[in-house]
């Protein structure tokens, strides 16, 4: 993103570029003049550079305050906390100096050789743009407005994903789910709170594991047969026998764990459940591995019971891995408890699980979190990168309308008398305002059409970091450049009115 704020400076130079140059007929006496008496090019230059490091210190100026008064907005926005304090240092107050004299410089560069170049003669001549300059313009224009699409088509495209991968059938039911992480209890008031929890009016399940869904931190290894080949490599959670139910996952083959199978020891091979990625990496059937004994690394011999349907306990920029679910608690306590609440009876059923939680642990802060919010912390980036694209591409088709603008004041001006012979001829205004408007809409159409395939292939990258993703629609992408040609057919429109 600090790339897209380079760009969208490059577009504001690209304006005072485009607006000198095209306004270069109005100086020409003031140039000749100053060659008649004695100025030479090199002042010349000097004078207009002086005048585009005037031209960016005052916008620096008042930039200044408008950027501290809408920091706190900003800040919001993206929910971090970024301040103005590095402009307080030796290294801050060197570049705050340093930027007006480089953008001034790289801005004024151009339009300076271009005025100093006119002859002392332009003052009794009439003065037209050379076709090339003409060109330059308009080359410029075309690059602004690729900038522009892309980002619009950026923002779209963001959103997308954002809205599908937030919407994605997980697997499982992630909504009024409250998880409590590192219960401060001992085993036996574990089982206490489980039950006395589910006696709680809104209550509709409660189960207990090893670690919270979303942040898992063991894995193991299993196999078909003991020897040192065939090993797959799971994801390992030990959980309770409610901890399906509760959490709406589906059984595709088997069945769930029993109470007296979820023990400290486990007599014989240890119960196991597998998700049906596990089955597919031991190349087996669900209905055919169900009642198989499989080996750990270690040798320890596994009885799968069932088989649970794939879901989602990642992001959803990985596939579903394989996953192993144990109800034996050896070494890996249970410090995590999953609650499942009636939507119509939440705020009730809260107030009376933290009675429970403060008859059991006096000296601990209640504290919970809802599974949906804490899952949404996967996409906290994408999150903000829709955000700053959505902030960014309304500064960057603000920066191209205002060059517009600008430029469609000097066309105006110059046609100005055509317009008055079109006028007395009976043309209406639409057809002049068509015409006026016409050349520009062309530039903004040729911008559109390049920037498409730049923001295909692009986002195309992007989204492979997704492991589920919304698909690319050509539509989307025309979409972006319609409403950037749209929305500077209007600017043009206005002041051609």
């Amino acid at each position: 993103f600090a790339l897209v704020g380079v760009f969208i400076l490059i577009m504001a130079v690209v304006n005072f570029v485009n607006l000198a140059t095209a306004r270069a007929s109005y100086r020409t006496m003031e140039v000749s003049i100053r060659k008649v008496v004695g100025a030479g090019r090199g002042d010349l230059m000097l004078q207009f550079l002086l005048e585009s490091l005037m031209i960016s210190s005052i916008a620096l100026i008042i930039a200044l305050p408008l950027t501290q008064l809408l920091l706190p907005s900003f800040n919001e926005i993206i929910g971090k906390s970024i301040s103005l304090s590095i402009f307080t240092t030796p290294f801050g107050i060197t570049i705050l100096f340093a930027i007006p004299i480089f953008l001034g410089v790289i801005s004024g560069i151009y339009p300076a050789l271009y005025l100093s170049g006119f002859g002392p003669t332009s003052i009794i001549k009439k003065f037209n743009a050379k076709r090339g300059r003409e060109s330059i313009r308009q080359i410029l224009v075309i690059g602004q407005f690729i900038i522009a699409v892309i980002l619009m088509i950026g923002t779209i495209t963001v959103y997308r994903q954002m809205h599908y991968i937030t919407n994605k059938p997980l697997g499982f039911d992630k909504d009024q789910l409250i998880k409590i992480d590192k219960l401060p209890f001992i085993d036996e008031k574990i089982d206490v709170f489980k039950q006395e929890a589910k006696n709680i009016t809104g209550i509709l399940g409660v189960s207990t594991s090893n670690f919270p869904l979303d942040d898992v931190r063991s894995g193991s290894t299993i196999s078909t047969t003991p020897d040192d080949e065939g090993w797959v490599n799971t994801t390992y959670m030990t959980i309770d026998e409610n901890y399906l139910p509760t959490m709406g996952i589906r059984l595709v083959a088997g069945r769930n764990f029993l109470a007296e199978e979820v023990e400290l020891t486990s007599e014989g091979p240890q119960k196991i459940l597998l998700n049906e990625a596990s089955v597919r990496a031991l190349n087996l059937r669900p209905d055919s591995i169900v009642n198989m004994e499989l080996y750990d690394v270690i040798g320890v011999k596994c009885l799968v019971v069932g088989v649970i349907e794939d879901f989602q306990y990642e992001s959803l920029r990985n596939p579903v891995e394989p996953l192993q679910l144990s109800s034996v608690k050896i070494g890996a306590p249970f410090r995590s408890a999953t609650i499942k609440l009636d939507p119509r009876q939440m705020k009730e059923s809260l107030s009376e699980l933290e009675e429970l939680w403060r008859t059991l642990a006096p000296d601990k802060v209640f504290d919970y979190e809802y599974m949906d919010a804490s899952m949404a912390q996967y996409y906290e980036s994408e999150r903000l990168a829709g955000k700053l694209f959505l902030i960014f591409s309304g500064l960057g088709i603000f920066v191209c309308c205002l060059g517009l603008f600008g430029l469609m004041g000097y066309v105006v001006e110059q046609r100005s008398k055509e317009v008055g012979i079109r006028k007395v001829l009976g043309a209406r205004i639409r057809n002049i305002v068509l015409l006026l408007s016409r050349d520009y809409i062309r530039l903004v159409l040729i911008s559109s059409f390049i920037a498409i395939p730049i923001s295909w292939w692009g986002l195309n990258k992007w989204l492979d970091g997704f492991a589920f993703r919304t698909e690319n629609s050509i539509w989307i992408f025309f979409l972006g450049g319609l409403l950037v040609t749209l929305i500077s057919w209007l600017t043009v429109a206005i002041y051609a009115y």
